[in-house]
């Protein structure tokens, strides 16, 4: 989860701020060791990702910028052991930096949400999303 953090904050913020976390154009970028761009000849470090890997257009992004959402298959008592053991990642939860639900193969396969400081919430069944084919087909007929 740490690792997959790492490169949804980094296509989150140069998507959402491109100016200031984004690198802009490859066009004229010019690299700086394996830190950073500049953007031509000089100006300030870019350290985020360049706009052809972000954008469609000009202002279609390729994906929403959203933040990480994981799903894990698992016993939740084991994960709450797992989460109690390494804080840093407790912290990415607790902190909302992503989100954690736990399918627990123990308990019938419910799914459980993360909601901070180790605890958890039964799913909502309101917020379950229907199988894509239903949902075209529920559109199509409407």
């Amino acid at each position: 989860m740490v690792v997959t953090q790492w490169i949804n904050c980094q296509y989150y913020f140069s998507t959402v701020d491109t100016a200031a976390y984004g690198s802009g154009s490859k066009i004229t970028h010019n690299p700086v060791g394996n830190v950073g761009v500049y953007q031509g000849n000089g100006g300030d470090l870019m350290t985020g990702l360049p706009l052809q890997s972000l954008m469609a257009a000009d202002d279609e992004p390729y994906h929403q910028p959203l933040r990480l959402s994981t799903v894990i298959h698992a016993p939740v008592d084991t994960v709450t052991d797992i989460l109690a053991d390494h804080e840093n990642v407790a912290g990415l939860l607790d902190n909302g930096w992503l989100s954690l639900t736990v399918v627990d193969p123990t308990r019938d396969h419910t799914a459980f949400n993360y909601a901070g400081e180790l605890s958890w919430r039964p799913a909502d069944e309101a917020t379950t999303v229907e199988p894509l084919a239903e949902a075209t087909a529920t559109v199509a007929d409407d």
